[in-house]
């Protein structure tokens, strides 16, 4: 097994993604896509202060009516089912009828093995 961020992740094992938002200004009506690995299914609702949010096999999108300045946490889980080493895409936020306000954080990366 190969150490990855100080713990033996294999396939089979439970990933918590935990989102820390930071928004400078009080928004209103904000989504945030969050990807997950390939093969992957998000075990639950994810839990923190969201309005709703859809779970799909690309990763879990929630919705903020409000996000208020400071910081959110947001969190949910999903199993790595697939061996290898994988990148995933950036997680992104955006105001949904103002376009010029997004935000990214950047890629994850990782390996799992059998």
């Amino acid at each position: 097994m190969r150490k990855l961020w100080g713990w033996n992740r294999i396939c089979g094992d439970i990933i918590e993604v935990t989102l820390k938002i930071r928004s400078a200004i009080n928004a209103l009506q904000v989504a945030l896509s969050d990807p997950i690995s390939f093969g992957s299914n998000i075990l639950s609702e994810a839990y923190g202060s969201y309005s709703s949010g859809e779970k799909s096999y690309r990763g879990y999108k929630l919705y903020f009516e409000y996000l208020p300045q400071g910081k959110t946490i947001v969190k949910y889980q999903y199993p790595q089912n697939n061996p290898g080493t994988f990148e995933l895409p950036s997680t992104r936020a955006k105001r949904l009828y103002i376009q010029s306000y997004l935000a990214r954080i950047t890629s994850f990366y990782g390996q799992f093995n059998t």
